[in-house]
């Protein structure tokens, strides 16, 4: 390992980064297992609605910039989201309100989340409360590790004012 960086951004870093390290001609360790997920998993879902996939979105028609409530839909299908509650939905992020939930059915051993802001936020997977987060700044949160279980109804439930930006999947 020669330089982690979480989330989005610093990208001039990392080229600089990978550029050095294919010149540098460093060792490479083949002690490590390659973890990448061979069979298919939900995609990245971004949370804001200039990349909300509308293909996979289900539920109240999102009101951009504006706070408003959302009602989730009587079904949720493979890799669908929908938001519950109060909700002001931006351009790269939906910040919670009043009730704010988010549902979504997923498939995939690890959810990760990128979260902002102070609160918490409760992890209910298929029906049952699996931890409490505390966000406390941004950064990507894991919420769910499961090798077992591939997957299953994801129901987060959060404080006002936790900022919530994009899923990505493992």
């Amino acid at each position: 390992m020669r330089r982690t960086h979480f989330g989005e951004g610093e990208y001039g870093d990392t080229e600089r980064a990978i550029r050095w390290l294919l010149a540098a001609k460093v060792p490479v360790s083949r002690r490590i297992a390659d973890a990448t997920p061979t069979r298919v998993v939900t995609p990245e879902t971004y949370l804001g609605y200039v990349r909300l996939d509308v293909n996979r979105y289900r539920g109240t028609a999102i009101r951009p910039r504006t706070s408003a409530a959302y009602r989730f839909p009587a079904t949720t299908g493979p890799d669908e989201l929908s938001y519950g509650g109060r909700w002001t939905i931006g351009d790269e992020r939906a910040v919670a309100g009043p009730g704010a939930r988010l549902r979504l059915r997923y498939h995939a051993n690890h959810v990760y989340l990128v979260l902002g802001g102070q609160g918490r936020l409760r992890v209910v997977v298929d029906g049952r409360l699996r931890r409490t987060v505390r966000v406390h700044g941004d950064r990507l949160y894991s919420l769910v590790s499961s090798p077992a279980v591939p997957g299953g109804l994801l129901e987060l439930r959060f404080d006002s004012g936790v900022n919530a930006y994009a899923f990505t999947f493992g």
